[in-house]
């Protein structure tokens, strides 16, 4: 359940059934439409189906079936996926498991047995992506737990904590810089800010429109901006169009022209520079290197 606490930040309460330590559950919507929010709980979400963007800190990820993603406590977030005209269908749909640090007491992650695990917690402050061998590891006992009873539960939790504690096989969402940057008073703008430049990104815009959209003179918002996020507002832009590009090259259907129109780019040679400079290869040799 999501309240907003006066009118600031977006706050999630995570609520626990029937006096359980922690959350686990299954969800499945038409879309992904979640506000950049946050809450105290750890969250460890396996994507079962569907595809979309989400923001984690400071950048974005594009997420897709089967992708892993665990997510530090306070660290905030948002979901978003594309809208279909269909009112039956549920397009995404996902396994969620949600714990406070203090779950089975205050004092188990400072445990000496703990070392390891309390150190997998420390790094997902930046929210963590894994892949690999790991990844399909931790999804299968995600699964389990859809039929284990309450202690089995709990075992799972434990044996994906020390899967994860003890792999090198995951990416980090957020930059390091951001823990220091985040406001929770600015949620509310950040949430609209962030919202419109997935909706838009394919369109062409400026710092001074978006400046103009937020009632900020254009300096100000440039600073603003980066201030929270160590990154300017282009900066931000092209990875969210080149996280988009990366997305229609793997599905294959579309040209490099064409994909280079879809999100956003007005020419080519901008694009294919960008997208070196972001990625380590050109459209081409990424294309190349996926099949």
């Amino acid at each position: 359940m999501l309240k907003k606490e006066k009118s600031t930040p977006v706050f999630e309460k995570v609520p626990l059934a029937n006096k359980a330590s922690f959350l686990f559950k299954v969800e499945s919507f038409r879309s992904f439409n979640i506000p950049w929010h946050y809450h105290p709980e750890y969250e460890i979400a396996l994507i079962k189906k569907g595809n979309g963007e989400i923001i984690v800190g400071n950048n974005v990820h594009f997420f897709k079936s089967g992708d892993l993603l665990f997510l530090g406590a306070n660290l905030p977030h948002l979901w978003k996926s594309k809208k279909t005209n269909s009112e039956k269908t549920n397009n995404v749909e996902q396994l969620i498991l949600q714990f406070p640090h203090d779950f089975l007491g205050r004092e188990l992650f400072n445990k000496y047995e703990f070392q390891s695990i309390r150190n997998i917690l420390h790094k997902s402050t930046l929210g963590l992506v894994f892949l690999g061998k790991v990844r399909a590891k931790i999804a299968k006992n995600l699964n389990s737990m859809q039929k284990a009873g309450d202690f089995e539960r709990l075992m799972l939790l434990f044996s994906i904590l020390e899967t994860m504690a003890s792999s090198s096989e995951y990416t980090t969402v957020a930059s390091p810089g951001f823990l220091n940057t985040f406001v929770r008073y600015d949620e509310e703008r950040m949430n609209k800010l962030y919202h419109y430049t997935l909706s838009n990104s394919q369109k062409d815009i400026s710092t001074n429109k978006m400046a103009s959209l937020f009632n900020m003179e254009e300096s100000s918002f440039c600073r603003y901006f980066k201030k929270r996020t160590k990154k300017t507002y282009i900066q931000f832009l092209n990875e969210v169009r080149l996280g988009f590009a990366c997305k229609l090259l793997l599905e294959n259907v579309h040209s490099i022209n064409q994909i280079c129109i879809k999100c956003g780019f007005r020419n080519i040679s901008n694009f294919n520079r960008q997208f070196k400079a972001f990625i380590g290869k050109t459209p081409k040799e990424y294309r190349k290197s996926l099949f």
